[in-house]
C-alpha cells in the first residue's frame, strides 16, 4: 500500500528564482543490493538481496509498469549526422543488415554484401559478411577481411565472457559443426516435425550452398572478432516452417541470464513479420521448438521485414524495419524500407515512431534504412544509431551508404500529458518501505487513487524525490499508482529507494 506522509516536494519562489522542496537526486545506476529478476517486456519485480536497513536505488522505466494509459506516448528524435564511409566499389552492400560493437577500444562492424560489385543484387544466392573496424566510428574505417560467406547474420557479444556470437545463414569449416545427435527416445511425430521444418527453411535459404571444406549452420561461436577461431557451430533443428532466413536475424541480450533471438516469419497474408525466443543460455538455442510470431505487419503493404531490439532501462524496445512493399516496389518513390521505433508495452509490441530515422527527402537515404542495434556511449549518454540507407527502391537499382544518428537515451520514451498512467509494482520476499523518486518535465499529481492526492513538479528532467509518499508493499502484494500529468507535462522512469 501507500502511504502518505507529509507534503514536502514542493515549489516555491525565493527572490528571483525557483526553490524545491524536494531534496537528493537518485543516480541512474542500479545498486548492488536490489536487482530485478524479469522476462523482456513485463512487469519488473522488485527484491532485496540482503537483509537489514540498506539503502539502495534504482530505476524503472515508467512504461515497462504501465498498465493503462490516457497520455501520449512520446519519443526522443535523433538528430541525423550523415555519411559515415563504408561504401564499396567491388561489392554491392545491399540492406547491409549492420551490426555494430564496441569493443576492446574500437569500433566493430559486421555487415552483409554481395559476391558482385554493383549492380549486382545478390543473384544467385552469393552473399557475404564483412568485417571493419574504426577507431571512431566516424568514418575511418579499416575493411579488415570477408569473414565468410553468409545471409542476414546477426553478431553479438554476451555480457560476460570474450567469446563472439554468430546467428543466421552461415558458412563455418566443416570440423565446427556439431552433428545432430541421433535421440533413439525422440517420438517419431516428432522427428517428422522436425524434418518438415528443416525442409522448409533449407527451401527457403538466401546461400546456394558452402564452398568445399565448409558445412552449412544457423548459429556459431567464435573466440576472435574475425570468425577464425570456430569454437562450434550447430544447424539448428527445429525452426518454425513459416521463418524466412532473408532478414537481419539478431541476437540481444536482455541480461546475463536471458538471450532474445530475433528472426522473421510469413505468416500467410500478413508478409513479413517479426518472431522471437528468449533462452536462458546460449547452447538451447540448438533445440529451441518454436519461434513466438509476436509482432506482425498489417497487410502486403507494410511489412515487418526485421527488427533489431534491445534493452532501455527495463523495458523491451526494437528498431523495426518495416517495409511498403504496395507494387511497383521498383519505381523510384516507392518500395522505401523505415526505420520505426517499437516497444513492448503491457505485453504487447507495439509502434512508438514511426518516422523514428526519418528518410531524407533525397540524397543516399532517401528510400531505405537498415538500422543496427544502437549502440549506448558512456560518456555522454547517448545511443548511436548506425544504418545503412539506400537511394533507391528495394527491388530495383540503388547503393548503399553506412549512416550515422544520435539520440539522448534518458528520454528515449515516455508519457506526456494531459492523460494519466496506471503503474503496477510487485513485489517479493520481506516487507519493505521506502521512498519514490520520478524523472519528469513539468508537473504532476500522485496517489494510489484520487482522493488522498501528492503534488510534484519540476522543469528541468531532473528526479524529483517525493518524500512525501512512503512506501510499504508485503510479500505478494502489488501497489498501483496513477500518475496524472499535467499539460505537456512528461513522465519518463520511477526512482526506487528500498530498505527491509
Amino acid at each position: 500500500m501507500f502511504r502518505k506522509r507529509r507534503l514536502l516536494c514542493q515549489r516555491r519562489k525565493e527572490g528571483d528564482g525557483i526553490v524545491r522542496g524536494c531534496v537528493g537526486v537518485f543516480a541512474l545506476v542500479l545498486g548492488a543490493v536490489v536487482f530485478v529478476r524479469r522476462h523482456p517486456g513485463e512487469a519488473a519485480v522488485l527484491a532485496v538481496a540482503k537483509e537489514g536497513c540498506v539503502e539502495s536505488e534504482m530505476v524503472v522505466a515508467a512504461a515497462s509498469v504501465a498498465t493503462d494509459w490516457t497520455a501520449t506516448v512520446v519519443t526522443a528524435k535523433p538528430v541525423k549526422r550523415g555519411e559515415v564511409g563504408l561504401t564499396d566499389a567491388t561489392r554491392r552492400i545491399d540492406n547491409g543488415y549492420p551490426n555494430v560493437l564496441y569493443d576492446d577500444g574500437l569500433y566493430r562492424i559486421y555487415y552483409g554484401a554481395c559476391v558482385g560489385p554493383p549492380p549486382n543484387r545478390c543473384g544467385g544466392r552469393q552473399q557475404l559478411v564483412l568485417f571493419a573496424e574504426s577507431d571512431s566510428g566516424l568514418g575511418d574505417w579499416r575493411k579488415k577481411a570477408v569473414l565468410f560467406k553468409g545471409a542476414g547474420v546477426g553478431v553479438a557479444r554476451p555480457p560476460k565472457g570474450r567469446t563472439y556470437l554468430a546467428f543466421g545463414e552461415l558458412c563455418v569449416p566443416a570440423k565446427t559443426v556439431v552433428a545432430r545427435e541421433d535421440d533413439d527416445s525422440r517420438a517419431a511425430a516428432d522427428s517428422q516435425a522436425a524434418a518438415d521444418s528443416q525442409a522448409a527453411a533449407d527451401s527457403l535459404s538466401y546461400l546456394d550452398g558452402c564452398p568445399a571444406g565448409f558445412r552449412y549452420a544457423n548459429f556459431g561461436v567464435a573466440e576472435d572478432p574475425l570468425f577464425r577461431r570456430w569454437v562450434s557451430a550447430y544447424r539448428i533443428d527445429r525452426w518454425p516452417k513459416t521463418q524466412r532466413w532473408d532478414c537481419h536475424n539478431n541476437l540481444d541480450f536482455f541480461d546475463e541470464s536471458s538471450l532474445v533471438a530475433t528472426t522473421r516469419v510469413w505468416p500467410s497474408d500478413r508478409g513479413r513479420s517479426i518472431a522471437m525466443k528468449t533462452v536462458s543460455k546460449v547452447s538451447k538455442l540448438r533445440t529451441v521448438r518454436d519461434f513466438d510470431d509476436v509482432f506482425f505487419g498489417k497487410n502486403l503493404s507494410f511489412q515487418l521485414y526485421s527488427l533489431v531490439s534491445f534493452r532501455w532501462q527495463a523495458l523491451h524496445m526494437g528498431i523495426v524495419m518495416v517495409y511498403e512493399a504496395e507494387p511497383p516496389t521498383n519505381v523510384r518513390g516507392r518500395g522505401k524500407v523505415r526505420c520505426q521505433l517499437a516497444a513492448k508495452l503491457n505485453g504487447s509490441w507495439t509502434i512508438v515512431d514511426p518516422d523514428f530515422i526519418p528518410l531524407g527527402k533525397e540524397g543516399f537515404d532517401s528510400h531505405i534504412c537498415f538500422a543496427a542495434k544502437p549502440l549506448l556511449m558512456a560518456d555522454d549518454a547517448t545511443y548511436r544509431l548506425y544504418y545503412f540507407g539506400g537511394n533507391g527502391p528495394h527491388s530495383g537499382e540503388r547503393n548503399s551508404s553506412l549512416a550515422l544518428a544520435t539520440v539522448q537515451a534518458e528520454n528515449l520514451l515516455g508519457f506526456r500529458g494531459p492523460g494519466y498512467v496506471d503503474v503496477r509494482l510487485l513485489f517479493e520476499e520481506e516487507e519493505k518501505t521506502g521512498d519514490l523518486g520520478l524523472r519528469l518535465t513539468g508537473c504532476a499529481t500522485l496517489g494510489p487513487d484520487e482522493t488522498d492526492p501528492v503534488r510534484v513538479c519540476d522543469d528541468d528532467g531532473r528526479v524529483v524525490v517525493v518524500d512525501d509518499l512512503a512506501l510499504t508493499l508485503r510479500r505478494r502484494q502489488s501497489a498501483l499508482l496513477r500518475v496524472s500529468l499535467d499539460h505537456n507535462a512528461t513522465l519518463y522512469s520511477f526512482h526506487l529507494r528500498l530498505c527491509t
